[in-house]
Formats: structure tokens, sequence, C-alpha cells
């Protein structure tokens, strides 16, 4: 994230007690990367989808009016360049999006539903 000029704060605490993996707290703008604790795998739809507790602490912070890009591993995980990792962060939103409340730029809000790479 440096590499692309996304100064940040590592494992910030808001001042509700929520522990964010990267934050920019003047701008409420912050990146989660979701390791497998926060998914549930359907094994005949080979899907992740986001556990009930990562999707009430999304809900909850964007209810505080935080911007949350989600990274889940299994879609980290196959990118091997820094050139791939950089492309990605911008596919997911994370230096085009505004504030919430405001117009988006160019890339849509990622789903909480997620598919698994086959």
């Amino acid at each position: 994230l440096d590499r692309l000029g996304w100064t940040h704060i590592f494992e910030h605490v808001t001042a509700e007690g929520f522990s964010l993996d990267m934050a920019q707290p003047a701008t409420k703008r912050a990146v989660e990367v979701d390791g497998p604790w926060h998914f549930a795998k359907s094994p005949v739809a080979k899907t992740y989808n986001e556990n009930g507790a990562t999707r009430f602490k999304s809900r909850l912070l964007r209810r505080l009016g935080w911007d949350v890009v989600h990274v889940p591993f299994f879609e980290w995980d196959r990118l091997v360049t820094p050139a791939e990792k950089d492309a990605y962060l911008r596919t997911r939103g994370l230096l085009t999006r505004k504030r919430p409340g405001e117009e988006l730029s160019e890339a849509p809000l990622p789903p909480s539903h997620h598919s698994s790479p086959e």
C-alpha cells in the first residue's frame, strides 16, 4: 500500500474498540485482510462466504462511517508479483473510492459473498 501512496496505520483501534488491519483514521478508510477464519466454505458450491462475526463487524463499521476494503486470503494468495498485487488493490477500489455517501468514481463496493478460485 505504501508503494501505491496509501499511507496508513497498522492495527488501528477505533474509538469504539474495533481493530482494523490498516486504516486512515482521518478519512475513515481501512483495509481488512481476511484470513480463512473469516469465512465458511460451502463444500457443495465451493464458495467462501463471510462468517457471521465478519459480516457483523463490517455492518457496524459501515454504520460508523468507515469505508472498508476486504482482501480475502484466497484472492490475495494467487497474486505473485508486486504488479499483480497493485492491480488487485486498484480493482478493489482502494485508490478510487470516495468517502461513504459520496459518488463512486470507478470501482463499486466489493461484494460480501466471495467465490473461491477453482
